[in-house]
């Protein structure tokens, strides 16, 4: 850890609360509590982060797999369209006919 005389001055004087210019015991345990309940933060930040990223990444997956899905269906349709442009007029009358009265 690297840090100019500055920036220790900084943390010494927010640690020394009374001002004495030496840390005691009270102090260092008060500092020392600080930076635990920062860690303990940080730690919580941390999981609510990695807990949405999840979150994303499952609803992503949802969505990847309904494109997927709807690709395949789509493949799946141009390929009866295929196989039904080969059939006999009457055959494909009664598909005709067939899928009218589903929707109907």
């Amino acid at each position: 850890l690297v840090a100019s005389d500055a920036e220790v001055d900084i943390v010494f004087d927010s640690i020394d609360a009374d001002g004495g210019g030496f840390l005691d015991l009270n102090e260092v345990k008060l500092a020392f509590q600080k930076l635990q309940d920062a860690v303990a933060e940080q730690k919580f930040l941390l999981r609510t982060a990695q807990e949405s990223l999840e979150r994303a990444r499952r609803r992503l997956q949802v969505v990847a797999d309904a494109v997927s899905d709807g690709e395949t269906a789509f493949q799946a349709e141009i390929e009866f369209q295929g196989a039904t442009s080969r059939l006999h007029f009457s055959v494909r009358f009664g598909l005709y006919l067939t899928e009218v009265g589903r929707t109907a």
